[in-house]
């Protein structure tokens, strides 16, 4: 409606400045035309075998149509009264008010000597200026409110399929994601609705993983949480203070591994979060780590290294290092042989700040599916989810970074995690 109402309204506006313009125009040109008919009088007059007496008493044109009067100037007429022109005029067009009307005259010299003055009264000319003027703006006052119209019934059709989307797009469900039909729809419109459909589809996908990652979820939850009742079930039948004390730190082993998987699938689900957070320098963020991974690898007497270079010290986001730092650490200790060896160190670049975590433990099978959620290599024996290195990767990629898996050099056998974040985060 706005669209058909403004092209009317455009249309009403040009027509009305073009039919005042044309009317103008063409009233003009009539009263230039009547000039025009003047001069040709004259002339016929002028070229006429007689002589301006014999014209005054015998020959007084009177045209009662365009009101055209021929007459000797100066000379008293013997018939009916004509317009008394002062003499003193000069040859050409003058406007004249005599009895009391506007006359316009042509006045011209005849070969004989006498004087001729060809006149029409300025209300006739107007008026048939008038005449031929509204004639020749007459089509484009009818045409206009036609035009009108039809602009009104163009727009309806050409814009018709917008409606039937609408009610398309308003009776979906609210998970109900299928392109929308493009067939049909105003060419205008066809890269609009691929670029709806393209949405849709990433919307789709986002929607998909929500629910694949629900049911990982929930199945990876399951299993610790019956570990967890069966543990209490046990204790409960538990008659002796050793038996009790027993099945109590194998429930509370089970709370800590089912309170670490929730744990990391919140964070997981927040990964995505595109919250601002704090940039701190590389060992500062690192710093309350340290600790932490000291007292995993004293339990389980591994060699723990860590080494940052004094160029590595950049400005780094504190949550997303922590996290993915941690992530990996922590999978190092766990995985290295007893006894084993983690180095941790950071290096400068010129592709930004490279970081890697290398551990002498079995390595890894296939470096790009332990990145996907809840996956876990065959033959795996070592408690887990599946998810610290999934959860590394997305908190990497929010910060612009990557995170890249293959066989450790440090060491004979083993795995490195090479961690890069780009120079913009100096």
């Amino acid at each position: 409606m706005r669209l058909a109402a403004t092209s009317c309204a455009v249309i009403l506006v040009i027509g009305a400045l073009a039919a005042v313009w044309s009317f103008l125009s063409a009233f003009g040109e009539a009263r230039q035309l009547q000039d025009d008919v003047l001069r040709q009088v004259a002339m016929l007059v002028r070229s006429a075998p007689t002589t301006p007496e014999n014209l005054a008493s015998t020959t007084r044109a009177d045209d009662r149509a365009s009101d055209i009067v021929i007459q000797a100037l100066g000379l008293v007429e013997t018939g009916e009264v004509a317009p008394d022109f002062p003499r003193t005029l000069g040859d050409g067009l003058h406007t004249v008010r005599t009895d009391g009307q506007d006359r316009r005259v042509l006045v011209r010299t005849l070969p004989t000597g006498g004087r001729v003055a060809v006149s029409q009264s300025v209300a006739v000319r107007d008026e048939i200026a008038r005449e031929s003027a509204l004639a020749s703006t007459a089509p484009l006052l009818v045409l206009t409110p036609v035009l009108v119209l039809l602009t009104i019934l163009v727009t309806r059709w050409a814009l018709a399929p917008i409606p039937r989307l609408t009610d398309d797009l308003a009776a979906r469900d609210a998970g109900e994601l299928r392109p929308v039909p493009t067939a049909g729809a105003p060419r205008e419109l066809v890269g609009f609705l691929s670029a709806l459909n393209e949405m849709l589809g990433r919307a789709g996908a986002v929607l998909d993983g929500q629910r694949r990652f629900a049911a990982e979820a929930a199945h990876e939850l399951r299993t610790p949480v019956a570990a967890v009742t069966l543990q209490a079930e046990h204790l409960a039948t538990a008659r002796t203070p050793h038996q009790q004390a027993e099945r109590l730190a194998r429930m509370r082993s089970g709370l800590a591994r089912m309170q670490r998987l929730c744990d990391q699938l919140l964070t997981l689900g927040e990964a995505g979060s595109t919250a601002p957070e704090p940039v701190v320098a590389l060992g500062e963020a690192l710093a309350p780590l340290i600790p932490e991974w000291s007292d995993q690898a004293g339990a389980r007497a591994i060699d723990l290294s860590v080494t940052i270079e004094p160029a590595a010290w950049v400005q780094v986001p504190q949550t997303t290092i922590q996290i993915a730092v941690r992530n990996l650490v922590d999978n190092a200790i766990r995985y290295a042989a007893p006894a084993g060896h983690v180095s941790v160190s950071a290096v400068a670049a010129e592709s930004g700040l490279v970081l890697t975590v290398d551990d002498d433990g079995p390595g890894i099978v296939d470096p790009d599916a332990v990145l996907e959620p809840f996956h876990r290599e065959v033959g795996q024996e070592i408690p887990g989810a599946g998810l610290g290195l999934a959860i590394t990767r997305q908190v990497l990629a929010r910060a612009g970074g990557t995170l890249v898996l293959h066989d450790t050099r440090r060491f004979t056998r083993g795995t490195c995690a090479e961690v890069r974040l780009p120079p913009s985060i100096d």
